[in-house]
């Protein structure tokens, strides 16, 4: 049986027309279309297409977290992207304020326990004493911050450069 759904007497079509766009987020942004606060959002970056278009964000990046983020109408394709079964990789070019050991990125590799939360990273590539590039799976909530915090590193910012195979590239 198939539910067929009208207005004033002529039927109603699902809209077909599905939005992807992928934004770099600038920090000072959060990834919310409501904020009782009155903080800048990032979905008001994207212009007049958000008039006529309800469009939500793919996961969230922190107000001070900059970078990749995708916003669409789709919510199957959030659901893909964002789940962790999907298994869908996010990769973050991490700034901190002192240098980050080999010892210390293999702990979080190999997995770490922050007040009840168990963290961990797929992989990383050292870039510098205090630049490090490191791909999650998961990405709960504050994620980086808390891995960092909970061995007393401060993070001097955070930027998502890749989602699965999209690049920031020159975004």
């Amino acid at each position: 049986s198939v539910d067929v759904v009208t207005l004033d007497g002529k039927r109603l079509q699902e809209s077909t027309r599905r939005i992807y766009i992928a934004l770099n987020k600038p920090e000072g942004y959060i990834c919310t279309n409501v904020d009782p606060q009155g903080r800048p959002l990032a979905v008001d970056l994207l212009g007049a297409i958000t008039k006529k278009n309800r469009l939500f964000s793919v996961g969230r990046l922190d107000l001070m977290s900059s970078g990749l983020i995708f916003y669409t109408n789709d919510g199957r394709f959030a659901r893909a992207v964002a789940h962790p079964s999907a298994g869908v990789e996010k990769e973050y070019l991490v700034v901190t304020r002192k240098p980050v050991s080999k010892e210390l990125l293999d702990e979080f590799t190999a997995g770490i326990r922050h007040l009840g939360v168990h963290y961990s990273i797929v992989r990383y590539r050292s870039l510098g004493p205090t630049r490090v590039s490191i791909v999650l799976q998961e990405g709960k909530n504050r994620e980086l911050r808390n891995m960092f915090a909970a061995r007393r590193v401060q993070i001097k910012s955070i930027h998502r450069t890749r989602i699965g195979d999209i690049r920031l590239g020159s975004i």
